[in-house]
This record gives structure tokens, sequence and C-alpha cells, in this order.
């Protein structure tokens, strides 16, 4: 950090440390006007001091020690209306239970599709061996697939 940026964080934590000791209680109060609840603008106005904290931004300095109170009443009356327009936009869907039974997996289905798999790949390994040795080749290069079944009987 260099001494610009190290002054700047100097003087918004001392304005911060006024700011809480000053004006907390008018804070709350405001918070309070906005939404009603005592835990909401406690958390609100925790919000408020982190997010000067964060920011750091001299232009919201007020005379000489704090900062302004005007803008950190708006800070809270519209972060307020940003949380609460947010949580209205959120539609809560009911988990959809589903009334059809699982319909189990066939594994005697599957082992005869592997082994009808492994009759042609044997058929193709024979055919090597004779005249159709370049057809069984290309069938295997290829791969035993139903799209390139179609693609070979047109030829």
């Amino acid at each position: 950090m260099n001494e610009v940026t190290q002054s700047i964080q100097m003087e918004c934590e001392r304005r911060l440390t006024n700011l809480y000791n000053e004006s907390y209680s008018w804070l709350i109060q405001t918070a309070n006007k906005v939404t009603r609840n005592k835990l909401e603008s406690e958390d609100l106005t925790m919000e408020l001091f982190e997010y000067l904290h964060t920011k750091c931004n001299p232009k919201l300095f007020w005379g000489k020690t704090s900062y302004n109170l005007q803008y950190c009443a708006k800070f809270l009356h519209h972060r307020y209306l940003n949380k609460t327009k947010k949580l209205n936009r959120t539609t809560y869907v009911a988990e959809i239970w589903d009334t059809e039974l699982d319909i189990p997996y066939d594994t005697e289905k599957d082992l005869e599709i592997q082994k009808a798999y492994d009759d042609v790949m044997e058929e193709l390994r024979h055919l090597e061996k004779t005249k159709m040795w370049a057809s069984s080749k290309l069938l295997v290069c290829i791969g035993v697939r139903k799209r390139h079944w179609k693609k070979l009987v047109k030829i």
C-alpha cells in the first residue's frame, strides 16, 4: 500500500469510529423506521458500516470527523428496498413427488444386447480370415452402429 491509500484508509477508520460513537443510535432508529424490525435494522446498520469500510470513499466524508448522514439514511432505505424486491422476485416451488414407480433396470436385456454385440464382433473377427476381410475390417473400423449400417446398405 502506498502512503495515499494508507492515509485514506486511516481517515476512513477514524470517521467510522466517530460515526459509530456519535450516530449509531440515530442510524438504528432510521433503519427501524424503514424495516419495522429491530434485528433487521441492526443487520442493515452493520451492512452500512461494512460498506463504508470496504469502499472507503472520500466523497462520502462530511465535515472533519464523520460521514454524510443523509447518504447513510438513503443507503439504509435503498438497501432494504432492494432486499425486499429481491425476496419478492424469488418464487418458491413446492417439491413435486413423482407418483410413478421407478422402472427397475433390466439386466437380462442388457446381457442379451451385450451377447449379441459380442457375437457380431466374433463373426467379424472370423470374416477377417476369409476373402471378406476388407468388409469385415471396414465394419470394425466404422463400428457397429445403426446409422452406419444404413449408410453401408446404400453402398
